[in-house]
């Protein structure tokens, strides 16, 4: 999958700021197809997506297999 440059920048940002930081967990709003949830796994953060696409939902699941996807809203998800 090809990112946009801008996307491919903000990344690369990312990465550098969690260079410094111990991996711990996240939750994502809006993960789209797993981009992001992605670039946290490989540094070793774990974590939950939110993503009311089914389509994206899905891609995002395969993309991180590790990851707690959500296939609805987040505002309306019973807490855990």
């Amino acid at each position: 999958m090809t990112l946009p440059p801008g996307t491919i920048l903000q990344h690369l940002y990312l990465a550098e700021r969690l260079r410094g930081i111990p991996p711990g967990s996240f939750i994502e709003v809006g993960a789209g197809s797993g981009e992001l949830a992605a670039l946290l796994i490989e540094h070793g953060w774990h974590g939950t997506a939110f993503e009311l696409s089914t389509y994206s939902a899905q891609t995002a699941q395969k993309r991180n297999p590790q990851l707690d996807v959500r296939n609805h809203d987040w505002l309306t998800s019973p807490p855990d």
